[in-house]
């Protein structure tokens, strides 16, 4: 497992980075999440450098992509601790 996607989301997210962890060790569907989130990251940064004319828009699509990324991940998180709680 790649330990700096999760550095990532512990920075995202610095009070739930214990449950990062853990997520990333128990559940499959919150691994994927976090790898289309890091290609995105990924993706964006290389964007972000390119004098490509189409850059501009690459750069909002992927933008888009990563705030509805962290919104998937923020309900991941939250379910899970309201599973923790029950």
């Amino acid at each position: 497992m790649n330990q700096d996607k999760y550095k990532l989301l512990c920075v995202q997210f610095p009070d739930h980075c214990a449950l990062i962890h853990r997520l990333a060790r128990e559940n499959s569907n919150f691994n994927e999440i976090v790898q289309d989130y890091a290609d995105v990251i990924d993706v964006l940064a290389k964007w972000r450098i390119s004098e490509d004319p189409f850059a501009e828009s690459r750069i909002k699509e992927y933008r888009m992509l990563r705030k509805e990324l962290e919104s998937e991940i923020e309900q991941f998180l939250l379910n899970a601790i309201k599973s923790a709680l029950t």
